[in-house]
């Protein structure tokens, strides 16, 4: 009976003004696709709740589906989760705070595309800003593609679990393409960043379009951030 709403891909704003207060908030869904949904509050300064807490994925009935609840699976404290609809219809998503925390948040819902590992991928990477996704499955690659400029060297950072930004414990970068789809040298790496991250640099030969491939070791599936930083502008 919530009068809370969410649209896929848009936002929702709320507050956790007591201890024990949770937030419904319906939201429609198709059968068979994948939606990230995302908790935020402080941590990226989407409101004042510390430490927000997803209490879950309920169906048309109000009875929570599967382990769709989370804590701090997004960024710092933020709370996120990946939800695949069994059936189209109304869903409702259950926000509340770890602990007896209280303060205001903001509640997403996007619908995930499966990015494709070929230069007709729909992710993209801004120079100075990063990108989220997701490695569904043992086989999983995600290319994204980014401008670069010619003699200049960047530094691209694939982060997961072990800095709060995301839920895959071992990210792998995959390697950088060039406009011809081909990989470049030995521009692939794990474990070069903090904890189980991984991190290069790179030198661009040429103006124009570059792809990085995010995946990950061994057989893990979860989150990841991607972002891509010039070094000199550092």
């Amino acid at each position: 009976g919530t009068s809370g709403t969410v649209a896929v891909g848009g936002e929702a704003a709320g507050e956790i003004e007591r201890a024990d207060d949770i937030d419904w908030f319906a939201v429609r869904l198709e059968a068979g696709k994948t939606y990230t949904i995302e908790l935020k509050g402080r941590p990226t300064r989407d409101g004042t709740l510390k430490d927000p807490y997803l209490d879950g994925v309920h169906d048309a009935d109000g009875n929570r589906v599967g382990v769709s609840w989370n804590d701090d699976g997004g960024k710092g404290r933020n709370s996120l989760v990946t939800f695949t609809a069994e059936a189209d219809g109304t869903y409702y998503v259950a926000a509340s705070a770890s602990g007896s925390g209280t303060g205001s948040y903001a509640l997403s819902v996007t619908e995930d595309p499966d990015l494709a590992a070929d230069t007709g991928t729909s992710g993209t990477v801004t120079v100075g800003g990063d990108a989220a996704g997701e490695i569904e499955r043992a086989d999983d690659s995600d290319w994204f593609k980014v401008s670069l400029e010619a003699g200049r060297s960047y530094r691209i950072d694939l982060k997961g679990k072990d800095t709060g930004d995301g839920t895959l414990e071992d990210p792998y970068l995959d390697g950088i393409y060039g406009a011809d789809g081909n990989v470049i040298g030995a521009t692939w790496n794990d474990d070069g960043g903090a904890g189980r991250n991984s991190l290069m640099t790179f030198t661009a030969g040429a103006d124009g379009a570059y792809w990085v491939a995010a995946g990950a070791s061994g057989s893990g599936t979860g989150t990841y951030t991607l972002s891509v930083e010039e070094i000199d502008a550092m």
